[in-house]
């Protein structure tokens, strides 16, 4: 999903668990993206600022790829977005964050769960990456209709915790 969704997410995992809004936990939210999207993000940057017509069309253009430049940014991506890494920063979560390290390791997993079904080609989610095992999702950025479910899905969520609950 797009960043904006993880941010969200991780916004409403921390007040609703920590009762507060906590950085630490929106930064999990976004940690798979922040490590394995960050050189591709790069990437798409410098080849729109390099172009000589609209710059803004050119990195929304990017934006629909379902295929990364290099292949190391595919091995980038799939390292951070797996069950192995997941494993991994749950246990840097409990050695470093003891009181909130569940809901970090809830708002980390639940990236990976929502991007599981929301990304296609080179993004598809390998959950036992480098096993050759993928889930076989559609691009959000090419079916909105997958993005639009998944925010309804949030916000009717956000509405039942705020006025339901």
């Amino acid at each position: 999903m797009d960043i904006f969704f993880h941010v969200v997410l991780g916004l409403f995992l921390s007040k609703n668990f920590l009762n507060e809004y906590n950085f630490i936990v929106v930064f999990f939210s976004l940690l798979p993206d922040l490590i394995g999207a960050m050189p591709f993000e790069i990437n798409k940057i410098y080849r729109s600022l390099k172009f000589k017509g609209n710059k803004i069309s050119r990195y929304l253009s990017f934006t629909k790829r379902t295929k990364v430049f290099h292949e190391y940014q595919k091995i980038i991506y799939k390292s951070s977005h797996n069950l192995f890494a997941w494993t991994f920063f749950t246990l840097f979560a409990w050695i470093f964050f003891k009181n909130i390290y569940m809901v970090l390791s809830v708002s980390y997993f639940l990236h990976l769960f929502f991007d599981s079904y929301t990304h296609e080609g080179d993004f598809s989610m390998q959950p036992l990456y480098p096993l050759n095992f993928s889930i076989k999702g559609k691009s959000w950025t090419l079916n909105k209709k997958i993005m639009l479910i998944n925010w309804t899905f949030l916000g009717v969520f956000l509405i039942y915790m705020k006025f339901l609950k």
